[in-house]
């Protein structure tokens, strides 16, 4: 029997055909999910915007492990933009750090908004394990990282109305906030990065704003009877 017509023979071209075809079907689907992913950004995103928040003062740790006073070190006199994330995550939270991180690279005041991205797992997300997430993600200076003690933690959540009972199951959500107005604008949703850089700018501008001129004060005469009207 010839080599070439050797059934093993015939079996084994199939395999390597059924290999390669299998190679090409999932580069295929891993560029569509791709594409998906940064065509689908910014689509369906809903913001609500002008209301206030009462930002907790409690104690955090920092990517590096650095404490920090939440709302006086990372919050105060400052416009920010935060999202909620967990290092393990494989869907949601990948997305909208990578979107974090777009966004702060394309806004034009960067150097004057402070990124934060609060872990909802903080036992698992000690200072360490986000320092190598944020590494991942190139994050740059001005973007801090936060997690802490679980109690503490969990004001921070309540404050800002995320719930956290499951971290799989979580809704992406971007606060974006000025707090020398004291308002806040909640982005809900997979924002883009360019959606995101505006929100982040307008924000901004609204503190840069110039206070309204005080009125002068200009005296009203008097009308008392034998007077002059001079006060």
């Amino acid at each position: 029997m010839n080599a070439l017509d050797h059934p093993a023979h015939h079996m084994n071209g199939a395999l390597r055909k059924f290999s390669a075809l299998f190679v090409v079907v999932i580069v295929l689907v891993t560029a569509a999910s791709s594409f998906a992913h940064e065509t689908q950004a910014g689509a369906g995103t809903t913001q609500t915007r002008g209301f206030t928040l009462a930002i907790p003062d409690v104690r955090v740790l920092d990517q590096n492990g650095h404490p920090l006073d939440f709302y006086r070190d990372l919050v105060k006199d400052k416009t920010v933009a935060v999202n909620f994330i967990f290092t393990s995550c494989e869907t949601v939270c990948p997305i909208t750090t990578a979107v974090m991180r777009d966004a702060q690279a394309r806004t034009a005041v960067k150097d004057a908004v402070q990124f934060i991205s609060i872990s909802v797992d903080p036992e698992i997300d000690t200072p360490a394990v986000l320092a190598r997430y944020a590494a991942r993600f190139h994050a740059p200076p001005g973007w801090t990282f936060v997690t802490g003690d679980r109690a503490q933690i969990e004001k921070l959540l309540k404050a800002f109305g995320v719930t956290a009972a499951d971290k799989n199951n979580h809704t992406p959500l971007v606060f974006v906030g000025n707090d020398h107005v004291s308002e806040w604008t909640r982005i809900s949703g997979f924002a883009s990065a360019d959606q995101l850089a505006r929100a982040v700018e307008q924000a901004d501008s609204k503190g840069r704003a110039p206070a309204p001129a005080l009125a002068k004060l200009v005296a009203t005469p008097s009308r008392a009877a034998g007077g002059d009207g001079a006060r």
